[in-house]
């Protein structure tokens, strides 16, 4: 009795891999040069991929348009720009991988807009949302296709600006008061001490003057 044995993991993982870089290319990533897929010798799964391109349709709102949905091989290139969706069964256990999604080309917006629909928190947005809040919104998209909503800008309007300039007048005449406050203060003191020297001064004197009227006295007794 003769048996036939075959022994096979049950995964569903394979590897966009860049043609240029052969850096791993993960889910929402893009690239310039196009990229392949390494099965990681899992020659068993059956793997497709589907290349689609946006247009617009007659509404003029983004829609995903699909060209070509093929078996793929261990040989194959993916050049062409575009949006391809890797999908990866294992026949096997009859497991599904998520799909995968790489963009091929060098339009920035859509490379941004790739990574956003790759993030589960943007799973509300359409495609012509998320063109939107990039193109006119000013949104920008993190590396992990997190939508980061744009700073409000601070303007100085002219109302603002006048304010400013009256309270640096404001400012600058209430310093002016301190100052002459301050120089009026210093001659009040000068004044107070020029009095008192002068009135010290003529008390001297005065005492002198009796010191002297009486020694002229006693003199004129003797």
């Amino acid at each position: 009795m003769a048996f036939d044995f075959k022994i096979r993991n049950g995964n569903t993982k394979v590897y966009p891999t860049d043609l240029t870089t052969g850096s791993y290319l993960a889910n929402g990533s893009a690239t310039e040069n196009g990229f392949y897929i390494d099965w990681a010798k899992s020659r068993y799964l059956e793997v497709y991929v589907k290349h689609s391109v946006w247009n617009k349709d007659a509404n003029e709102n983004f829609i995903e348009d699909p060209q070509s949905y093929e078996p793929a091989k261990e040989s194959d290139k993916y050049e062409k720009p575009g949006i391809y969706t890797i999908e990866v069964t294992n026949p096997t256990t009859g497991k599904e991988a998520d799909p995968v999604r790489i963009y091929v080309g060098k339009d920035t917006t859509l490379i941004d807009t790739m990574r956003a629909i790759s993030n589960d928190n943007n799973a509300e947005y359409t495609i012509e949302e998320i063109v939107n809040l990039i193109d006119n919104e000013g949104y920008t998209v993190a590396a992990n296709g997190e939508l980061i909503e744009p700073q409000p800008e601070i303007e100085l309007t002219e109302d603002s600006s006048q304010k400013d300039t009256l309270s640096v007048t404001d400012t600058v005449s209430n310093n002016d008061l301190s100052s002459t406050s301050l120089n009026e203060e210093k001659s009040n003191h000068i004044n107070n001490h020029a009095y008192i020297y002068i009135g010290t001064g003529i008390i001297v004197v005065l005492i002198l003057i009796v010191i002297s009227r009486n020694n002229k006295s006693k003199q004129s007794g003797k």
